[in-house]
């Protein structure tokens, strides 16, 4: 299930029955995917990352050189393209790149910043 919120560029590179490719250009999209079978992939790309995906929910943003993922539910692991690291990934965390420089905000970080996962524009 997926929001393409207003603005964002929305790429379906590949979809089969074996898993999908997808890429975000640019905007805001929140994605829930139901949990995949082993043989199954999810993949999403931005501008700074490259999530594998097998049964989650998250929102990606790229908005100018800033981009990055909020990981609302499950797990996902995350190979920067800017740094190369891979990262994974638990509930309640932000990744975002800036200017090169990638930076992690863990459950408590998004706490006491009072970050919310209220990403959806619809009712």
């Amino acid at each position: 299930m997926a929001e393409i919120q207003s603005e964002a560029v929305f790429v379906v590179k590949s979809a089969e029955r074996s898993g999908a490719a997808l890429s975000v250009l640019g905007g805001n999209v929140w994605l829930k995917v139901n949990k995949l079978a082993k043989n199954e992939r999810l993949d999403l790309a931005t501008p700074t990352t490259v999530a594998g995906v097998r049964g989650t929910c998250f929102y990606t943003f790229a908005i100018g050189d800033l981009s990055g993922t909020c990981q609302c539910e499950g797990k996902t692991s995350y190979s920067n393209t800017v740094s190369g690291q891979v990262i994974a990934h638990d509930q309640d965390s932000i990744t975002f790149t800036k200017g090169g420089r990638v930076v992690v905000l863990a459950a408590d970080d998004l706490k006491s910043f009072g970050i919310a996962h209220n990403h959806s524009v619809l009712d």
